[in-house]
């Protein structure tokens, strides 16, 4: 794992408040979990998403869905959630390239 900051693009609300009540320059999202947040995972090919999530979050859990449901649940976050962040690190390094 690397030890240089993640470039989490800045907040992505930085006027205003957010519906939090919060001010979004302070506690706001960053543009990193705004791109993550939208990222819908539809174009994956399901072949290969069993690869591309024993990757991500580690092996399969054991038993199934209905006799292991929390750790089934915990993993399918965790490697949804490690996609999701890939896909929006690669947004943020695209906005960042020069036309």
């Amino acid at each position: 794992m690397s030890n240089q900051p993640i470039n989490d693009g800045g907040p992505a609300f930085p006027m205003g408040y957010h519906p939090g009540g919060n001010r979004a320059d302070q506690f706001g999202m960053t543009i990193r979990d705004y791109f993550a947040v939208a990222e819908k995972l539809e174009d994956l090919d399901e072949t290969c998403i069993s690869d591309i999530a024993v990757a991500l979050a580690g092996p399969i859990p054991t038993g199934n869905w209905r006799t292991n449901t929390v750790e089934w649940i915990k993993w399918k976050a965790k490697w949804r959630a490690e996609m999701r962040f890939i896909r929006a690190d690669a947004m943020l390094r695209a906005r960042e390239a020069k036309p």
